[in-house]
């Protein structure tokens, strides 16, 4: 650089730091005001610098003036970086067309961090014994979870689960009357349970007395009172007798989780199965929240959308199967 003719350097140098100033100049005004003093010292800064390059030895200019240089650099990378990225920056689209694609949204709505969505129907039938017709915005099922056989009280049944879920009993003991599978990433989880026949209650109430019993065990705050169970036809499981009985029943309690006083809404789910001739009845019950308080140990969990906790139910009961008879007794 040495050769370079010192006037058509600074005539560069200050058109430069003109073009740097005229781009600042968009900037706000308490900016320009700086960009303007700092253009003009560094120009005549440079001037100075000029002089001196000229008429010192090299070794004496660059101890003089090393820390001005790698000044003069910074700026000038910066100030080049800056207009690169102004003049490339693509025109912003009008609003008319942004408009069209993104709809402007009301300022009054608010958006909960968690949300409660009540559960679908799980196997429900016209009075024609048809499905029901879904909505156009229903039309489409959500798409299932990949599921795998699990085997269930020593491989005497089977259900079909999602992937995520995991066998508690690999990490906590289980009571011997039950088996739970727990997804850890949403704290959903499902549980098949087997209970003491009672021949005192009616099959169409069996379902209710043992949710009314779970929720006083999770010391759950919850109007039962108003609950419907909901018999299932034979297709709901199609590997279980026909003449056996089935019913439904789905509640949000307000629950805590490890006793703490932060209380969750948990939508349960719960599938009773009476086998009168073994003496047992059989519960498959999914536990999924659906709003989680801030102040709980699980805050932060995904929430899943309900329908794709229904679908899962709904895959659970269809692959239940009873292997062997034999764990119920003679």
């Amino acid at each position: 650089r040495r050769k370079q003719d010192p006037k058509s350097k600074m005539a560069g140098s200050e058109s430069l730091f003109n073009r740097i100033l005229s781009a600042s100049a968009k900037i706000s005004d308490p900016l320009k005001s700086i960009a303007a003093q700092t253009s003009e010292a560094a120009t005549s800064k440079w001037r100075e610098t000029t002089t001196d390059y000229q008429e010192m030895p090299r070794e004496q200019f660059v101890r003089k003036h090393a820390a001005v240089l790698a000044g003069v650099g910074v700026i000038s990378l910066l100030g080049l970086r800056y207009l690169y990225y102004r003049l490339r920056k693509p025109a912003s689209p009008s609003s008319s067309a942004a408009s069209k694609k993104y709809p402007p949204s009301s300022s009054s709505a608010t958006y909960p961090t968690t949300k409660f969505e009540p559960a679908p129907t799980i196997g429900a039938r016209t009075e024609a014994g048809s499905q029901p017709h879904p909505s156009p915005a229903q039309a489409s099922p959500p798409p299932r979870e990949a599921t795998v056989t699990r085997p269930l009280f020593g491989g005497a049944m089977t259900i079909a689960l999602p992937e995520p879920f995991t066998d508690v009993s690999a990490f906590r003991q289980v009571p011997n009357h039950q088996e739970v599978y727990l997804d850890p990433a949403t704290d959903r989880s499902l549980v098949v349970e087997i209970n003491q026949y009672n021949e005192e209650e009616e099959d169409s109430d069996a379902v209710k007395t043992f949710f009314v019993e779970l929720c006083n065990d999770m010391q759950a705050e919850m109007d039962t009172s108003a609950l419907t169970p909901r018999e299932l036809d034979s297709s709901s499981c199609p590997h279980l007798p026909a003449e056996v009985h089935k019913s439904v029943l789905v509640g949000v309690p307000k629950v805590s989780k490890y006793n703490q006083e932060a209380l969750n809404y948990v939508q349960v789910t719960m599938c009773s199965i009476r086998l009168k001739q073994y003496e047992s009845d059989i519960l498959v019950i999914m536990y999924v929240p659906t709003a989680i308080n801030d102040k709980s140990v699980v805050a932060g969990t995904e929430i899943v959308p309900a329908e794709v906790n229904a679908a899962i139910f709904s895959s659970a009961l269809e692959s239940f199967k009873i292997v062997d008879y034999g764990l119920f007794g003679d």
